[in-house]
């Protein structure tokens, strides 16, 4: 089909002013059509790829900026089909990644090995410092179902080159008996001071009761706080991600709604936040 432009006999309008405003439109807008396409065409980005083309069930992906160098980049992910959590790195602002297996069960080729005991490694996050250190938090699962999960930290002083032993988030587990699991870590940090703050689920009992929970750290991800549970007690509640403002206040969101116990079907689940001033030592407006 060849559409009307100026070197082209435009269309015949109708008879009377209505018919010939009619074909006046239906010409210019094919003809912006026209010139437009190629643009449009050329504006649309090529995806870069970050990990490898492999059978790898890869999934979970978290994103993070240095903030001492803008084109350093890093993403965290995990593989459904095997154990390992995984760690991609840029350093030219996202053109080109390099990816290796973080953490991982003993026998696994991954940088980091998961404590005795445990064979799975899951859901991971990362986050930056202001002063460019990188944290790498993680769940890591023992066998069974359901199993018993905790939450690691990890750190790097040097870009993700290398990297510390896994240090406890959670200074106060339950203990390894039923369904009991510390999962799905996020993190924040305080823009100015440094200070880390990681929210987690805590899922107990058989009727799987989840709670959000938060923890920070003042020494660089050394030792870590008492976690404060910041949804409301008998809730359901996460997965939940923290953010820190310029004056230092924390802010956590989650959804929260009756637990899997709850025989009222018609309670609400909502989407809340809650905010600390005194650093994550308490929440409030849950």
């Amino acid at each position: 089909m060849t559409f009307p432009t100026s070197a082209t006999k435009p269309l015949r309008p109708h008879r009377g002013a209505a018919g010939r405003w009619a074909a006046l439109v239906v010409s210019m807008a094919v003809a912006s059509f026209a010139f437009a396409a190629p643009a449009f065409a050329a504006a649309i980005p090529t995806n870069v790829p970050v990990t490898a083309a492999s059978a790898g069930g890869y999934q979970g992906p978290w994103l993070a900026v240095n903030p001492v160098n803008s084109r350093q980049l890093a993403t965290s992910f995990q593989d459904a089909n095997g154990a390992d959590c995984w760690l991609g790195l840029s350093n030219d602002g996202g053109a080109t990644w390099k990816q290796v297996a973080l953490v991982g069960p003993a026998g696994h080729a991954a940088l980091k090995t998961l404590s005795a005991g445990f064979i799975k490694c899951a859901r991971p996050s990362l986050t930056f410092g202001p002063d460019g250190t990188l944290y790498y938090a993680y769940g890591a699962g023992q066998a069974g179902f359901p199993a018993y999960h905790v939450v690691d930290l990890l750190t790097s002083t040097d870009g993700g080159r290398t990297f510390g032993d896994p240090v406890a988030i959670d200074t106060q587990p339950l203990p390894s008996s039923g369904n009991i699991n510390d999962q799905i870590p996020r993190m924040a940090t305080d823009p100015k001071t440094g200070r880390l703050y990681v929210a987690f689920q805590q899922v107990t009992g058989r009727f799987k009761t989840e709670s959000s929970l938060v923890a920070f750290s003042a020494d660089h991800g050394k030792t870590f706080s008492k976690p404060v549970q910041v949804n409301l007690p008998g809730d359901s509640s996460g997965p939940q991600i923290p953010s820190v403002g310029p004056g230092g206040r924390v802010y956590v969101t989650f959804r929260s709604g009756p637990s899997a116990a709850a025989s009222d079907a018609s309670i609400p689940e909502l989407i809340q936040v809650v905010f600390s001033t005194n650093h994550g030592a308490s929440f409030s407006a849950r």
